[in-house]
């Protein structure tokens, strides 16, 4: 299952729904497998190639391994924050719930720049245990670009 929701008219008092929220709950079979909510960030033209943040955990994702994944996210602002951990990044609040386990925790995307283009994917599947949820194209300050991919991976 894929749900995906954009909202136009955010409050940014609220903590859900933001501007892009997600409900994903894999098969059994699937969910037989680890997964984890990454930030996969690469460079087009920059110093930094590539980087890659595990934002969510696959204990996050499942209480117990054979769990059914199951899960909502939500992300994007209407003023993300500026200067994230140092000059010229921006900063994106996620929060993740884990559906009937109980659980939630929230974690940042981090870019390396300013968002040029936003792109949620139409992606409504896994693909070489992937589900690419969201891309960023951003530039620094000195015109370096970045793609940065939020996703679903399959644990390695």
């Amino acid at each position: 299952m894929f749900n995906f929701e954009e909202v136009k008219a955010t409050n940014p008092n609220q903590i859900t729904p933001r501007k892009w929220n997600w409900e994903i709950k894999l098969s059994p079979e699937q969910s037989k497998r680890r997964f984890q909510i990454v930030q996969e960030t690469v460079g087009k033209n920059g110093p930094e190639s590539t980087f890659s943040q595990v934002l969510f955990t696959e204990k996050d994702l499942q209480k117990n391994l054979g769990d059914i994944v199951h899960f909502k996210l939500h992300t994007g602002d209407e003023n993300p924050t500026v200067n994230m951990n140092k000059k010229g990044n921006v900063g994106l609040g996620v929060s993740f719930s884990r559906v009937g386990g109980g659980y939630g925790s929230s974690s940042w995307i981090v870019l390396p720049g300013k968002i040029v283009k936003s792109a949620v994917r139409e992606q409504r599947f896994l693909a070489k245990g992937e589900l690419i949820l969201i891309s960023f194209e951003t530039v620094d300050s000195v015109g370096n670009k970045y793609t940065t991919d939020l996703k679903l991976a399959e644990s390695r």
